[in-house]
């Protein structure tokens, strides 16, 4: 696992197909409930693939982070898609994950997690301020309103229109500063 970079500030493009995971922690009928997202974009930045889902929890932050991490690892090794870098806003669990933290409550599961990285071909676990990753939060966020247990979009015109704009507000910031015909272009209406 690469461990020389350790954050970004911003969302940005990747060389190579890119997962963000979040969880969102929420209550419904005095239940405890999670909601667990991921979104997959490719290199030039646009959405391939993103989901949601509400799971019961009872777990810290931490655990449902990681839970959220496995339930999108799980759905891309199902699809087999080769996923080079991920990227979650919960530092202590990018940290578990570089650092192999397989002691402790939650060693299982971020042994899961490692297991999982090396099947999607996954090399890169980067941890991103919450700024950067707002899709994956509103995501999280919005599972407590989803009449599925999860729901699935391939295409981004599908999504709720709140989740759209910050697609396109993150995939506009992460080309600041290229200049035109550098190879990458923004799609119309954008």
């Amino acid at each position: 696992m690469n461990s020389h970079q350790q954050s970004t500030s911003k969302w940005g493009t990747s060389r190579e197909r890119k997962l963000n995971v979040d969880a969102a922690k929420f209550e419904i009928a005095v239940e405890r409930w999670m909601g667990a997202d991921f979104v997959v974009r490719n290199m030039s930045g646009e959405v391939e693939l993103a989901g949601t889902r509400r799971m019961l929890t009872s777990q810290t932050v931490e655990a449902a982070e990681l839970s959220a991490l496995v339930w999108s690892l799980r759905c891309r090794q199902r699809e087999n898609t080769v996923i080079k870098e991920i990227e979650l806003d919960c530092k202590a669990v990018v940290d578990w994950i570089k650092g192999r933290h397989l002691s402790g409550v939650l060693g299982h599961v971020v042994e899961d997690c490692l297991n999982l990285t090396v099947s999607i071909y996954c090399d890169t676990v980067l941890h991103c301020p919450r700024k950067c990753n707002e899709v994956m939060h509103l995501l999280a966020k919005r599972a407590k309103d989803i009449s599925e247990e999860a729901v699935a979009w391939l295409d981004i015109s599908h999504m709720p229109n709140d989740i759209q704009l910050v697609i396109m507000r993150e995939f506009r910031s992460s080309f600041e500063g290229f200049e035109v015909g550098s190879g990458f272009c923004i799609p119309e209406g954008c």
